[in-house]
């Protein structure tokens, strides 16, 4: 598992809607994985945001798919970045 499979599988692991062994090894990378964290703590974190402002349609609806989005354009630039791509 990599960073690529936290953002695609986020959703479906706070929801506990994927198998234990995908679950502990989604876990496992997010522990070893300083960016996997980030991520991590950045969706927990704007789920309880959601949930003190009282709509979590909000979160689901607009912020989600936002996030998402901004993710994989952060990993696909350092991706792009490390293989000599990157154009700024």
């Amino acid at each position: 598992m990599g960073c690529r499979e936290i953002v695609e599988l986020l959703g479906e692991l706070v929801d506990k809607d994927l198998s234990d062994i995908v679950c502990e090894s989604l876990n496992k990378q997010i522990s070893e994985c300083e960016e996997c964290k980030v991520i991590y703590k950045t969706y927990i974190e704007s789920i309880k945001l959601c949930r003190e402002l009282g709509s979590v349609e909000c979160f689901e609806e607009c912020i989600n798919d936002r996030l998402i989005t901004f993710l994989r354009k952060t990993l696909n630039k350092e991706e792009d970045y490390f293989n000599g791509t990157f154009e700024g």
